[in-house]
């Protein structure tokens, strides 16, 4: 089972490593009337996805080291001269990493939920 979906490598543009654990997908919508619209998800190995910052700083004990990457828009100059270069490129980072990530054990590394 791969991690991402087919539609989810359709409408990649950037694919950005953070930890060996969590990655940053920008992704584009597919529908006429968000055209030109991105949105960015966060997602683990074990395929746990977060939408926002916020949330993401909640799965690691110390998320300073957030505080110092400088994160590539979709809407960055390199991205928009280039959309099907930049997807072609992300797709094979995304397909890279989800083998490398198929030979790791599943063990739980983030922090757990506190209910």
């Amino acid at each position: 089972m791969s991690i991402l979906s087919p539609e989810d490598l359709a409408s990649l543009l950037v694919f950005e490593s953070l930890t060996k654990d969590w990655v940053r997908e920008v992704h584009t919508y597919s529908s006429k009337r968000k055209r030109g619209k991105t949105f960015v998800i966060f997602r683990n190995y074990r395929n746990k996805t977060v939408s926002t910052l916020e949330e993401l700083r909640l799965e690691f004990d110390d998320a300073s080291f957030l505080d110092n990457i400088s994160f590539t828009s979709g809407h960055s100059h390199d991205i928009v001269s280039n959309k099907v270069g930049a997807g072609k490129i992300a797709r094979k980072a995304a397909k890279k990493w989800m083998e490398e990530s198929a030979k790791r054990p599943t063990e739980n590394i983030t922090k757990p939920e506190v209910k």
